[in-house]
């Protein structure tokens, strides 16, 4: 689970702690997996945490990249879908453009092939955790006010020196300003990232090395060019 959708990794204590919550109080525990569901596994996050949600929200990565997505969890919670089992006000109705489409089927089994008979994640979390390593000990050995996480193939850079970053509120506390003068830095240079005021990527399996090192050595020359500055009039 990522917080803020900045790349911010969950506590196993902090969803452990949701889980038990919501076992005490009745209330339904969902994960939203559009973005780690077969990325940090073929078990997603809560595969990678070890906890058990009431209901998984998929996307199209289940499609192989097609138009999809999916509500999955326990038999008697989606039994409220089947119309033949319960009416209103206790059945749940749910419809879909791409429900059952065979082409979409067709590509996310080919997809689940892949990632199981493939070394897609060591690939993947082997050039994730470098460009993490390369880019925390860039910031550090120049004193830029930045920060990198992730998890698995994710990351994300956060303009502060405030550690550690770990939720919503330390993400709203970044310069944002300067996210911006990355992303276009690095597009002038062939490299995008995702939104400007919020620089974080995907390692993918098509990834190489030679990427990694091409972002790494490019925000290096980033930060040496605008480092000074950022030292004398520092904001977060």
């Amino acid at each position: 689970m990522l917080v803020a959708g900045g790349m911010l990794p969950a506590e196993k204590e902090f969803l452990l702690g949701l889980r038990e919550y919501c076992d005490e109080s009745g209330a339904l525990l969902i994960f939203d997996e559009v973005v780690t569901g077969f990325r940090l596994g073929l078990g997603g996050a809560q595969g990678y945490f070890g906890v058990k949600p009431d209901l998984t929200v998929l996307g199209k990565i289940i499609g192989g990249g097609l138009p999809i997505g999916a509500i999955c969890g326990r038999r008697e919670i989606m039994s409220h879908f089947d119309h033949t089992k319960y009416s209103i006000p206790d059945y749940a109705h749910h419809g879909g453009t791409f429900s059952g489409n065979a082409l979409t089927l067709a590509a996310g089994l080919g997809t689940i092939n892949v990632l199981e008979n493939s070394p897609v994640y060591e690939h993947i979390d082997r050039l994730g955790k470098q460009t993490l390593e390369r880019l925390n000990s860039i910031f550090e050995s120049a004193r830029f006010p930045a920060q990198a996480t992730g998890l698995g193939s994710l990351f994300a850079i956060h303009m502060t020196s405030k550690k550690p970053l770990r939720d919503a509120r330390g993400y709203l506390m970044c310069d944002h300003k300067q996210s911006e003068k990355l992303f276009t830095f690095l597009l002038d240079r062939d490299i995008f990232m995702l939104t400007p005021q919020m620089l974080h990527g995907c390692i993918s399996y098509a990834h190489t090395e030679d990427d990694v090192n091409h972002l790494t050595s490019t925000i290096e020359r980033y930060v040496n060019r605008f480092g000074d500055d950022e030292q004398k009039n520092p904001r977060a």
